[in-house]
């Protein structure tokens, strides 16, 4: 008796599997039908008719990558942005070895500022692809703007590894690691680049920058020393011999410096003519400094800097007014500008 039961248990098992078998083939066959006359009337430009099709699509299979990444199109254009998301989720989880989905659904959640889950879409294209050296470009842009420097530094050494060292990357890094506290290696990635090309003297000039701006300044003002014995005419090492200069308050070699690179072409630069006025009010020249400062600002008008430094001048000659407007202006291009706005409170209260 139990051996019948269990033949026909066994029978039972088998029609309901071929059962099945047909179900799914016929399922299969009607979404392509769908599918395909959904695509037509899409080429056709009937994208009302297209767009019912596609939903139609995944009511019969669901597990069809590609009727959602269209439905996802059309849910874009109708400014439908939660559902168009949804769609591309969908497509991506579906097929994952699709790069286009992942990178459409990478996109979708930077112009929503979701940058944990873009980084974590990007990391997956770039595991699928390791070739991918434009995924890893982004993930370092990214990652600059979340202000994640050792994530962009572990990143641009992978580009490195592909790419080969080059100035771009080790210039990045060495502000990266400035940015992180570690003035040793941001110094020593300059210095690498230093030594790989020994007689290239721009990059020379790079190293002593490094050094200056890591609080080295003595032995990156002799670096850019040495690199003017041979090239007197570079008017950019003239400048950052003045700004290391300014840095350590020697006012007049700074403003030397700064003469000599208006000299060599400097002139063009509003930064040269800024850091020279500085220099200039520090020594009390204040109406040179005016006329200086005012060269800077009809090259770069929109510069804060420069209108900020016309502030301070205006305060230290006691025109207050003045100064306010310029305060005021620099509030009008950077409202964030915390400096700007305590100065300006500070002249107001002062009224």
């Amino acid at each position: 008796m139990k051996r019948r039961y269990t033949i026909i248990l066994l029978v039972v098992a088998l029609i309901c599997t071929a059962v099945t078998a047909q179900t799914d083939e016929d399922t299969s066959r009607k979404y392509d039908a769908f599918f395909l006359e959904a695509i037509n009337q899409r080429v056709k430009g009937n994208n009302d008719a297209a767009f019912d099709l596609l939903r139609h699509c995944v009511d019969i299979d669901s597990t069809k990558s590609e009727a959602w990444y269209f439905l996802a199109q059309y849910y874009d254009a109708l400014k439908e942005n939660d559902k168009a998301q949804r769609c591309v989720e969908k497509a991506a989880s579906l097929d994952p070895d699709i790069s286009t989905y992942q990178e459409i659904l990478a996109n979708l959640y930077l112009s929503k500022q979701d940058y944990p889950k873009a980084i974590e879409v990007l990391n997956r294209i770039y595991e699928a692809n390791h070739d991918r050296e434009d995924v890893l470009g982004a993930l370092v842009s990214i990652y600059e703007d979340q202000q994640d420097y050792k994530s962009a530094i572990q990143t641009l050494n992978r580009l490195e590894v592909m790419e080969g060292r080059s100035t771009q990357f080790s210039l990045k890094k060495s502000g990266y690691y400035t940015q992180l506290g570690n003035k040793k290696a941001a110094i020593r990635e300059m210095q690498k680049l230093a030594n790989q090309y020994p007689n290239d003297l721009n990059y020379r000039g790079l190293y002593a920058q490094a050094l200056i701006n890591n609080g080295q300044e003595e032995k990156g003002l002799e670096e850019i020393k040495k690199f003017l014995q041979t090239n007197q005419k570079v008017w950019n090492a003239w400048f950052l011999l003045g700004w290391g200069m300014r840095r350590l308050c020697r006012w007049e070699q700074a403003q030397q410096a700064f003469l000599q690179a208006l000299s060599c072409g400097g002139d063009k630069n509003a930064d040269t003519y800024n850091e020279l006025a500085i220099c200039l009010m520090e020594l009390g020249n204040l109406d040179e400094a005016k006329k200086t400062l005012l060269k800077a600002f009809a090259i770069s008008p929109e510069d804060t800097k420069i209108i900020s430094n016309l502030g301070y001048l205006a305060e230290k000659q006691g025109n207050k007014e003045e100064a306010q407007k310029y305060f005021t202006a620099v509030l009008e291009f950077d409202p964030n500008d915390i400096i700007a706005a305590s100065e300006l409170a500070k002249l107001e209260s002062s009224n």
